[in-house]
């Protein structure tokens, strides 16, 4: 994450490593806000087809991560 100020209001906000984007309101509340990839269709079909299998393989104890997609994973 890299910390940085927003335009107008001055207000620090975060940038992820993933492209999301985040700020703090001004009671304390954290807000992120994210945009889907662009093959996001391409990556629900394959999420939907491989559900069973890897909710057995978590379970089983196998934890590593099915995000192919986000950079560095």
């Amino acid at each position: 994450m890299t910390r940085r100020r927003s335009g107008r209001s001055g207000r620090e906000h975060l940038a992820a490593i993933d492209g999301s984007r985040a700020g703090v309101a001004r009671k304390g509340l954290l807000l992120e806000f994210t945009v889907d990839h662009p093959d996001v269709a391409q990556i629900d079909a394959i999420r939907k087809e491989n559900a069973h299998h890897d909710r057995a393989r978590w379970l089983s104890g196998d934890h590593a991560s099915n995000n192919d997609w986000r950079p560095g994973s």
